[in-house]
């Protein structure tokens, strides 16, 4: 491996282990008018979130040397004593499936999984829709839909909670 490759692998891992700490992997289920019908959507969306703009302007050029799309939105504190907020999000299968891609073979924490169903959702709705958003949901997908929620600390919680209670 030549020191450019060695080095891109490098931040990649570095990058990975950020979002691993840092980061957030999901499958939103959203309610949108089509054809006069409110319909559920279900959409990737994952991203990034942290205080430390010297960390932030190396996650951009990053991610802008390997052409990975994101939004970067940025949030005042809301109290006195906080501190400006930095967010990064990949929202969409195109996003959200060039950046899983990217990074899934340099993570192996909790959000590998999540990462993983939620990239396989996305390679089936790619390959369904082609470009046409009005492809229904098919079993295969509500299921990965379900996966990721069970995957999600969230839901974990909330069933534990629940089992403790009965």
């Amino acid at each position: 491996m030549d020191n450019q490759q060695e080095r891109l692998e490098i931040q990649k891992s570095w990058f990975a282990g950020f979002f691993e700490a840092e980061g957030w992997i999901c499958l939103m289920k959203v309610k949108q008018k089509y054809k006069g019908e409110m319909v559920d959507r279900y959409v990737p969306v994952s991203g990034i979130c942290n205080t430390d703009f010297t960390i932030l302007e190396k996650c951009k050029t990053l991610l802008d040397e390997f052409n990975i799309g994101y939004h970067l939105a940025f949030q005042n504190p809301r109290k006195k004593g906080y501190k400006k907020l930095w967010q990064m999000n990949f929202s969409g299968l195109k996003r959200c499936s060039q950046l899983l891609s990217w990074i899934l073979p340099y993570m192996w924490g909790d959000k590998t999984e999540r990462g993983q169903k939620v990239l396989e959702f996305c390679e089936m709705r790619k390959e369904k829709t082609k470009g046409f958003n009005g492809v229904s949901y098919s079993i295969e997908d509500l299921k990965l839909y379900n996966d990721v929620l069970l995957k999600s600390p969230t839901t974990r919680r909330q069933a534990l909670l629940r089992d403790d209670i009965v």
